[in-house]
């Protein structure tokens, strides 16, 4: 594997974040009572959001190629994720399984299989994934394509990482295996069948050193918006 920067991928990646920092702020604006929120309910800002954590997902599952180590980068995403449930928990509020535990889950599970995955047709693999998130998309609702599912499945309570949820379920980041690590591992066939046709120069050239400069530093900026969003809507509040 060609273990290089590819400044296409880091500046999509730094596109991505600050995207995701964005709608954090407006989404702590409206829970520090300072806007009523409610252009985050309409159904486009909603698929917007889902889009654009589905293009940070998958610019994740095309860099596991990128990787000196993914065990290591896994692991790292893993701690990370649960030092935000941490001071999540501090401050009175729950993340479970959000997109840090998925990614950091998803990595693991590249590292793991990647013997195995070599084997497949990227193609077959694209499809596969893409099939795979597409028939799960709506786990998370109680749903299996157009079959409700018992709710007996997510009330156990354990099974909540694959995307089977109680009524009673609270998490305020949640990205499931299900259907999101189909979103990862399609981001991961996609860049195994570009690297076998060969990287477009298109791709090598950095067109934003600051979009770039962010895309390096996506798990730093991730673990710090929110305390650092929390802190400046204290300020001007006590201000």
């Amino acid at each position: 594997m060609t273990k290089v920067r590819i400044p296409l991928l880091d500046e999509a990646r730094g596109a991505a974040i600050l995207c995701m920092v964005f709608y954090h702020l407006l989404y702590d604006l409206r829970s520090a009572g300072l806007w009523d929120g409610a252009l985050l309910e309409l159904s486009a800002v909603k698929a917007a959001r889902d889009l654009f954590a589905g293009f940070f997902i998958g610019t994740a599952g095309c860099c596991c190629h990128l990787s000196h180590d993914n065990w290591r980068r896994g692991g790292v995403c893993i701690l990370a994720a649960g030092a935000v449930s941490l001071g999540a928990g501090v401050v009175g509020l729950s993340i479970r399984f959000g997109v840090l535990h998925l990614m950091g889950s998803c990595i693991l599970l590249a590292a793991l299989l990647n013997p195995y995955f070599e084997k497949i047709p990227s193609g077959a693999g694209i499809l596969l994934s893409v099939t795979v998130a597409a028939i799960t998309a709506g786990l998370p609702d109680g749903r299996f394509l157009w079959l409700e599912l018992p709710e007996e499945l997510g009330a156990c309570g354990t099974l909540y990482p694959l995307g089977l949820i109680g009524a009673g379920f609270i998490s305020e980041d949640y990205y499931p295996l299900l259907p999101w690590a189909g979103i990862f591992f399609a981001g991961y066939f996609l860049w195994k069948q570009i690297m076998a046709k060969g990287i477009p120069p298109f791709a090598t050239k950095s067109r934003s050193r600051f979009l770039a400069a962010c895309g390096r530093k996506t798990l730093l900026i991730y673990l710090l918006h929110q305390p650092v969003l929390m802190g400046l809507l204290w300020l001007y509040s006590a201000l």
